[in-house]
């Protein structure tokens, strides 16, 4: 079984949330980000 913690997609996100975190912009814009993905991308981590 794939480690969801390492698809990129993930990665990017865990980044992208990181930095927002260490620039306070979390808390300034709502703490909100989105994701777009296609089914084949998490579809054998859905339950």
């Amino acid at each position: 079984m794939k480690d969801i913690l390492t698809q990129p997609w993930m990665v990017e996100m865990i980044l992208t949330t990181t930095n927002m975190y260490n620039h306070g912009w979390d808390e300034r814009n709502g703490g909100n980000v989105s994701l777009l993905l296609d089914s084949d991308s998490y579809g054998e981590y859905a339950n």
